[in-house]
This record gives structure tokens, sequence and C-alpha cells, in this order.
């Protein structure tokens, strides 16, 4: 018989993921709850890890985000209070000085946007004048906060991000999960303008410009059942595929030198890490081992492009950081976050399987489902099969019981109306 562990060792399970670079590339801010609180640690960047992270913050709640300045030492950090979600911003210099950004605004929201290019200000959105309504500041680092889209409609707004020269940003408007509205902002004037204002239903998932300003890279389900990486020209408003596989695209992120983007592929359930070289259109992946996972949120480039930061989990691993060198072509750890003294050798990685649904594919074929199949250690796996081939009759049978219309005499008197 395997030993049970108390369900405090699993409590004590850590995870480390939100990466992000220092200016000069030489160290790797992280989020990670070792203390029990989510907070945020740095490591070198140099060879020879995974290091024993130094810890940055010491608040008392949650840390939710860490970025850093694309200039300088600082580092913008976010924390709510109690859970409330009501985000706070903080900047924190290389000797540890924390100044609090966001003083007398404690009761708003705040969501971050993006860095400018040198580092002295940031994008951010926030509830501060309605509840329902979030509008687009930009927060110098020595200096308050200046409104440049009041925004009247209910909505979060995500993803912004400044053009090239600066000149303008671009904002997503989320209305529901799947209903989103994409809009440049003249940062001279504050004049808005929606693209693509003729389609509906569609999600912006993520958005970046291109190196000259001319168009926009997009995640974008538009006219699609799944999520796919475009480009958007902004004078023809002409989107273009560029990578549509059938399966979500996700998780943008564009190297600081605007040649080559990363993003995630939710294949079968399982993450696909890629970077598209801009220039050549060539599409490579990363080797994240054998067992299958999921990549945890946006990864991000060095500051030189040579390398891209993620944090990756699956069965048998924790959520860590780790760096993909794509000289080398090599993923190596920054961390190793603990299992809470569980053996991971006891950990069991799933199998893949597939069932039939009721319903065709594009070529008329019956849709199969991907589905992740855990089993005990003793299970063969010819037991799994049948195992879920017995699961898929049950299913089977309950559905023809359905369809029949029919009530069993056992259960008619619950359902009859008693006499009047």
């Amino acid at each position: 018989m395997p030993h049970i562990y108390p369900i405090t060792r699993y409590l004590n399970v850590t995870k480390a993921y939100g990466p992000t670079f220092s200016a000069d590339g030489q160290r790797l801010a992280f989020l990670c709850d070792l203390t029990g609180v989510p907070q945020v640690w740095e490591v070198p960047t140099a060879p020879g890890g995974p290091h024993w992270p130094e810890q940055r913050t010491f608040e008392a709640d949650r840390v939710s985000l860490a970025e850093y300045a694309p200039h300088g030492d600082a580092l913008l950090y976010a924390h709510d209070a109690g859970g409330n979600e009501k985000a706070q911003f903080f900047l924190l210099t290389v000797d540890n000085v924390e100044t609090a950004l966001t003083a007398g605004y404690e009761a708003a929201m705040h969501t971050f946007g993006a860095w400018s290019g040198d580092g002295r200000r940031f994008l951010f959105a926030a509830n501060r004048r309605r509840p329902a309504l979030f509008d687009l500041y930009v927060q110098p680092v020595d200096g308050p906060a200046a409104l440049v889209w009041q925004n009247d409609v209910a909505g979060y707004l995500l993803n912004a991000a400044f053009s090239p020269d600066e000149r303008r940003v671009i904002v997503t408007r989320m209305h529901s999960s799947f209903d989103h509205a994409l809009f440049e902002i003249d940062l001279t004037t504050g004049a808005a303008r929606q693209l693509l204002a003729d389609h509906s239903g569609a999600r912006y998932a993520d958005v970046a410009y291109t190196a000259d300003g001319r168009g926009l890279y997009v995640i974008t389900d538009l006219d699609s059942d799944f999520l796919y990486l475009a480009h958007l020209d902004l004078a023809t408003e002409t989107l273009t595929r560029l990578v549509a596989p059938s399966w979500d695209c996700g998780d943008l992120a564009l190297a600081p030198n605007r040649q080559a983007l990363a993003y995630t592929v939710n294949s079968d359930g399982a993450s696909e890490l890629h970077v598209y070289d801009l220039r050549t259109g060539a599409d490579r992946t990363a080797n994240l081992g054998l067992i299958p996972g999921i990549v945890i949120g946006h990864p991000e480039f060095s500051p030189n492009g040579a390398r891209l930061a993620f944090a990756f989990t699956c069965a048998t691993r924790t959520a860590d950081i780790y760096l993909w060198d794509l000289t080398a072509d090599a993923v190596t750890p920054v961390t190793r976050a603990s299992h809470g003294g569980l053996p991971t050798d006891t950990f069991r990685p799933p199998t893949l399987i597939h069932y039939p649904t009721f319903d065709q594919d594009a070529t008329g074929a019956q849709r199969m489902i991907p589905a992740w199949y855990y089993t005990p250690a003793e299970q063969d796996a010819g037991s799994r099969k049948q195992e879920v081939a017995r699961e898929r009759e049950s299913e089977k049978a309950d559905q023809r019981v359905s369809e029949s219309h029919s009530v069993t005499p056992s259960l008619r008197h619950l359902v009859t109306p008693s006499p009047s």
C-alpha cells in the first residue's frame, strides 16, 4: 500500500510564475508563494542555475503583478488588500526603496497595461470615477497619473500598449468573455477610433503594434471557432491570418526589437510554446519535455531577444520558471519550487485519449474529443481502455433513456400529480 500523506503536504506545494527581465537582462523577477503568500522573488539569469531566489517584497497580502521597467532598475508591482481585487501600484528601486503610486485611490481597481520605451511612464486602466467604468491613464514614475481616455461604456480595459512612436495607444474593451471591442487612442487629441467596428461577438485576447506602427498583431477569433494569430492593417482594417491552427492560440508576447512573436497553442488540452520570426515567417516550437503541461500566463523575451522566460507546470511538476535559449534551442529551469515533501516519483502522468461526440468535423468525419486520462500506478493500459469503453457505453445508455422520454414505474409516482 502506498503511503497516504496528509492534506497539509499538498497545501505546502509552492509555485513560481509571472517572469519579468531586468533592463540589463541579468536578473529575472517572478511571483512565488514560498512564504505562503505570493511575493516578488528574483534570481540571476547567469548559467549554473537553478539559483536560490532573493525575496524582493514583504507584503501581508498577495502580490499579483511584477514588471521591470525596460530601462533603469525600477520594478513595478501590485497587490490588493485582503483579497478585495482592488490592486494598487508600487515602485521598487534596486535598493528596495518603495513608492506608492496610487495612494488615495484604494477604492479603485488598477490594471497594468505596458511600460513606455524609456521606462519613465506606463499605461494602466482604473475605475476611479465609477465602479463599472474603466478609464485609461498614463502614470509617470515621478508624478501623478494623467487621464488620457475617459471611457463611458461599461467593461474592463485590457491589453493597453503604446505605439512605437508613443503617440497612440491600443486597448481592448471587454464587454463580456466573448465580446470585445478594439480601440486606438490618439494621445495628443484624446480621440478614440474603434477598429473593426462592423464586427461583434469577437475576442481580441492579445494585441501589439508592428515595428512601423502601421499595423497590429492580434490574437482573435473573428469569424472563427478558434483564436488565431493575425496581422491587422490600421489603414484598411484588413485582417490577415498568420497562424491559424484548429486549436486556440494565446499568450502573445512581442520581442523588444519587434522582429519576433511568442505565443502558445492549446493543442489537445496541452500547451505548445512557439516563436514566430516576423522577418522570415519561420515558426519554432520549444521542447517542453515528455510530460504534457500548461504554459502559465504570457512569456517574456529578454531585452536582447535571445531568450524567452515562461512559467510551465505539468502533472509531475508544480509551476516553475524556465528559460528558452533561442540560439542554442535549449530549455532550462530557473526555479525549482517545493512539492511539500511529496515524492515526485509517485506523481502519475496522464494518457491522451479521444472519444467520439455526436457531431462531425469539417471533413464530415465523426468529431473526436481529446481528454487527459489519469490512472493509478497498478492499472495497465488494457484495463484503461476497457474502463473508457464501459463509461462510453454507460453514456450511450443514459442518452437512449433520455431520448425515449419514458419514465420508469418506480419513478412515475414521484412525478405524477396527486389527486386534488
